[in-house]
């Protein structure tokens, strides 16, 4: 509990996200229809290219944990964006400075949604989950209470949101192990002995396939944000407006808690339930129904949080077993989300027979399926390898077919063994070869021995054959 609770500087980024994106509290003074759009067209494209290129850079930075100042830097972009389209949506500025404003804003978003969600990774998909859930309700809270407030009190709060949100990343999370829940946080690569990886590397054991149909359906998510009058640019204060925040919290938490206990199971169940959502979505016609908007861009956020959440465990296995660098998973994801959903809201624009995009959407969402049948084996989140205790492994029967993964993590708890040291032994244990194990885990023969030491110490052994029949102890007395 306390590891989540130093986690709540996320929830100033969902509400500044909410208060930009989901009503009409910074544009008193303008029609909700001028900046529906083009102006979030510019903040996806700006969003995205950030990404990208903080990707391609995380070979140098290995971690925003470690360049503090970059995250800063983003939070004060992010307030000067947000202060450009709030002057400019009032009247005080020229038109043209809310397009600047949004391209601050992506920026700063980029920066800051891959700082907090780099922190999250490392911490273990438990902590990850349930900060994501609680801060994001907390966020929409905070929404609604500035919302409230009178404009010129509004507009300093919204804008210091971003600061508060690079400010709490002061916060040090908690990296031990959690007693309560039996879950082990993430190595994190920002860390002193962070080794190097390739961009080349990077883009090898990264889930690509999964963020190309991330992009994909991105595209569909945004032509019915332009199409379906979402993200409450066309609402006014009042229910609808409650709507245009209500739904998208409820989706975005609801999801990441289905793939959370999915994971469990086979993760297949979220592309059957993600790519149906979003087609379905599309057939809706949304056009001049403020509320069955609202309501489609909750149904649509459900279906892509989905999505977006299963990436999110993907890219936390990969840096587990130190393939990638977290900030290059974050990074790359929020590339492909955002470029796509511009691509989407751009041919929207450009396409003015409703019936043709939504023939395009359907085909592209066909096109994902597609992909998706054709690398589900690398779509199954591993169940040990982002170091995370499953608390059915550690019950009477351990997981189907293979009691003796249950009898290792008792011996691992026992003995303190850390995550990556319970991670080879799982594998060890289970008749895999050293050989089996370097190609694995992507490490030296000289590490695995390392590691193995490690455990001889630690259990009190001084062989491998007397570790094996430690292990096969443990699975009689179970």
């Amino acid at each position: 509990m306390k590891q989540i609770a130093r986690n709540i500087g996320y929830s100033f980024i969902a509400a500044w996200v909410y208060i930009l994106f989901n009503g009409v509290l910074l544009f008193p003074a303008i029609e909700p229809t001028a900046f529906v759009s083009s102006t979030h067209i510019v903040s996806s494209l700006s969003t995205g290219l950030a990404g990208l290129v903080l990707a391609l850079l995380s070979v140098k930075l290995f971690s925003l944990e470690r360049h503090r100042e970059i995250v800063y830097l983003a939070g004060i972009v992010g307030a000067a964006g947000t202060c450009c389209i709030a002057l400019a949506g009032s009247g005080f500025l020229a038109a043209e400075w809310m397009s600047i404003g949004y391209l601050l804003v992506g920026i700063g978003m980029a920066g800051l949604k891959c700082a907090w969600q780099e922190r999250l990774i490392c911490q273990g998909r438990q902590a990850t989950v349930f900060s994501l859930a609680v801060f994001t309700c907390l966020g929409a809270g905070l929404c609604l209470v500035i919302s409230v407030l009178p404009f010129e009190i509004a507009l300093p709060i919204a804008s210091v949101l971003p600061v508060l949100a690079a400010f709490f990343l002061l916060v040090k999370p908690v990296q031990q192990e959690d007693g309560a829940h039996g879950s082990r946080g993430v190595e994190s690569m920002g860390s002193d002995d962070a080794q190097v990886i390739t961009i080349g590397d990077s883009f090898l054991h990264a889930p690509v396939r999964l963020f190309a149909v991330i992009a994909l359906m991105s595209f569909a998510y945004g032509s019915v944000r332009t199409l379906g009058i979402l993200d409450g640019a066309l609402v006014q204060f009042g229910n609808d407006f409650l709507l245009s925040v209500g739904c998208p919290v409820i989706a975005t938490v609801s999801a990441t808690l289905v793939v959370f206990y999915a994971r469990k199971f086979d993760t297949a169940v979220v592309f059957y339930i993600a790519l149906p959502i979003m087609a379905a979505v599309s057939l809706i016609p949304l056009a001049g129904n403020p509320v069955l908007g609202a309501a489609a861009h909750g149904i649509a956020s459900f279906g892509f949080e989905l999505i977006l959440t299963l990436a999110l465990f993907l890219i936390m296995d990969s840096v587990a077993a130190k393939r990638i660098h977290a900030l290059f998973g974050v990074g790359l994801l929020w590339f492909s989300h955002m470029i796509g959903t511009a691509l989407g809201q751009i041919v929207s624009e450009s396409i003015s027979d409703q019936t043709m995009i939504t023939i395009l959407t359907l085909v592209l969402l066909l096109f994902a399926a597609l992909v998706v049948m054709g690398g589900a084996p690398r779509f199954t989140i591993a169940p040990s390898s982002s170091g995370e205790r499953d608390p059915d492994r550690s019950g009477s029967a351990g997981r189907a077919g293979d009691g003796r993964l249950g009898s290792i993590a008792l011996l691992a708890e026992k003995y303190g063994l850390s995550a990556r040291e319970t991670e080879i032994l799982e594998l060890w244990g289970t008749g895999h070869t050293s050989a089996f194990i370097e190609e694995k885990l992507f490490i030296s023969k000289n590490t695995v021995k390392t590691h193995l030491s490690h455990i001889y110490a630690k259990v009190g052994v001084s062989s491998k054959e007397d570790l094996l029949q430690m292990v096969e102890g443990h699975d009689e007395d179970r």
